[in-house]
């Protein structure tokens, strides 16, 4: 299997970066192909552009924290372009989330959400409503001992202690200038503290620190490409970070057996046992240096393996045949009915149910139906009136299949192969949309549609609110049901799907052809009924905006609800 490994920000200091080529040198001798991809958030285009090289990957691992950053939805969304299949994807939470890209998940469904800690998969819980399993990370343990071998050419002190982080405000360095006030009453000047880690991100913060500081015994390294050796010659490792994605430098630490001293995170707590560190609360208000000074080096410890848990993750997953049910709502279309049945009947892809539900048919569409369709498909007809949206709603309710295709009773698919094109694009994706092509007097291939989405406010905003525009998981439909009793249901049914929908993909061709030689349709009479049925949309929108808990989704009916009555004021002050 191909894989590509995403990471957001420069290899630095041990920690993180370090486990990620951990996680890939352990797959590749597990026969899988790794390529690394750095989305640099300086340089998109350049990341892009390496992303393009990647080829078919059939899985992403996605690592560091930014998880939600705008290059990763670029990397992702040229991922889906190029076809991958997404049916393995992991996410990787590595600390705090940074959602920066509100649509990131809408365009590839991450189906498992892997936490690198209980505190991880906390936060991630807490920020996004949702839960993960957690599997720490890969260390390579020969490698860090090999590393922690060499030489560093520091004069030592009494006391000598390390900090390896990133320097900023969300790292712990606030907690730094009493602990140095601490040490400079206890001890002096027989103390150091030696700090490696950049400060690339904030460098005006990092500089003012070493202004504040440069009274203090702090030795300011900056940047290693190996931080082991220092762990090895330290007295204690120093993490005084509030979050979790330190743990993974406690740990290496401790392989080397050098003792920790950390804030309270859940990882800390489990593994700084039996004189191996030192739990500090985040107040600093249990500091003691000397029980710190009691920690002996030299002990014994080893990280688990948790390379088997990774494999297990990216397995193959058999590609599942949905089941679709295909509804049909009718009404005086039998001249074009026994081709729109047939269109679905040839289908080389067999795993469907047909549902008719005719309206008060006063031809003989109700005879072919039957004539047609024999179980299990399902011919219905309503006891009285009940337009488009009442009749699909029957078929919604009566629908056992996986997805909903809404396929009205004058058109037909595109061709034999449309519901297998379907299934093969489908990654359990909340709603797919589809493209079309318009037939008119005896013309098929006028005004082609091709759907090309990339956030599903671009889904929202577009123009064909068509369900036979959309493929729709059952329950989403079952729990969104048509406007009844009017016209043009679909176009403020469209809102509703968007907002239910936590995931989309598109199927950049035609699926459907849609007919407008039909005189009868609603489509085609819609300049007589457009004001009939105006009033009742408005009235659904204002009703949506008002109960509505999605403020993102409030704004973007609003934005519709306020170009639909101005259109409706422009028409009436015209007819004045």
């Amino acid at each position: 299997m191909k894989i590509a490994i995403y990471y957001t920000r420069p290899f630095e200091t041990g920690g993180v970066e370090k486990t990620m080529y951990a996680r890939g040198k352990y797959l590749k001798n597990h026969g899988h192909e790794i390529t690394f991809v750095y989305a640099s958030s300086d340089s998109p285009l350049n990341m892009l552009e390496k992303w393009a090289t990647v080829g078919n990957v059939k899985h992403v691992d996605i690592c560091q924290d930014e998880v939600f950053d705008y290059v990763i939805y670029d990397a992702v969304y040229n991922l889906r372009k190029v076809k991958a299949r997404r049916n393995n994807y992991i996410q990787v939470i590595n600390g705090n989330l940074v959602d920066s890209c509100e649509h990131y998940e809408e365009v590839i469904p991450f189906k498992k959400y892997v936490a690198v800690s209980e505190e991880a998969k906390r936060q991630f819980k807490e920020r996004k409503g949702k839960d993960c399993i957690v599997i720490p990370n890969l260390i390579d343990e020969e490698e860090v001992k090999r590393l922690s071998k060499e030489e560093v050419d520091i004069s030592k002190k009494k006391h000598n202690f390390l900090i390896v982080s990133r320097i900023d405000q969300q790292k712990g360095f606030p907690r730094l200038r009493p602990i140095l006030d601490k040490c400079e009453e206890k001890y002096g000047k027989d103390y150091q503290f030696v700090v490696i880690g950049s400060n690339y991100l904030y460098p005006k913060y990092g500089e003012e620190l070493k202004r504040q500081l440069q009274n203090y015994n702090i030795v300011w390294l900056g940047r290693q490409d190996n931080p082991y050796k220092y762990m090895a010659w330290a007295d204690s490792l120093w993490q005084l970070s509030d979050y979790e994605s330190q743990c993974m430098v406690m740990y290496e630490s401790l392989i080397i057996g050098t003792p920790c001293v950390c804030t309270d995170f859940p990882n800390a707590i489990k593994e700084l046992t039996n004189g191996k560190g030192y739990i500090l609360k985040k107040d600093l208000s249990n500091l003691n240096l000397e029980e710190i000074e009691q920690l002996q080096k030299g002990f014994e410890y080893h990280y688990v393996d948790y390379g088997k848990e990774w494999l297990k993750l990216i397995e193959p997953v058999e590609k599942k045949d949905y089941k679709f049910s295909i509804i049909i709502p009718n009404y005086n279309n039998a001249k074009w009915l026994e081709g729109c049945l047939n269109s679905v009947l040839n289908q080389t892809y067999k795993n469907y149910e047909i549902i008719f539900i005719d309206d008060m048919s006063e031809d003989n569409s109700l005879e072919i139906a039957n004539n047609m369709l024999k179980p299990p498909h399902k011919v219905l007809k309503v006891p009285y009136k009940k337009y488009n949206g009442g009749t699909r709603n029957i078929g919604i309710m009566e629908a056992t299949g996986d997805y909903i295709v809404c396929l009205d009773s004058d058109d037909h698919l595109k061709n034999e192969n449309t519901l297998q094109e379907i299934n093969d694009n489908l990654e359990d994706e909340d709603v797919m949309f589809l493209g079309f092509d318009l037939y008119k007097d005896g013309k098929e291939d006028l005004f082609p549609f091709r759907p090309n989405y990339q956030t599903m406010y671009d889904a929202f905003i577009n123009d064909v609110c068509a369900i036979w525009t959309k493929v729709v998981k059952t329950e989403i439909l079952k729990d969104t049901l048509f406007p009844e009793s009017t016209l043009a249901e679909d176009r403020v049914h469209h809102y509703r799907i968007c907002e239910k929908s936590n995931s989309f993909t598109c199927l950049n061709k035609s699926t459907h052809v849609w007919n407008r030689s039909n005189t009868t349709s609603v489509t085609t009479k819609r300049e007589a009924m457009w004001e009939m049925s105006i009033y009742k949309h408005l009235g659904e929108m204002y009703y949506f905006i008002a109960n509505t808990k999605n403020e993102k989704y409030k704004q973007w009916v609003q934005m519709k609800f306020d170009k639909q009555w101005k259109e409706l004021a422009e028409k009436r002050y015209q007819q004045i």
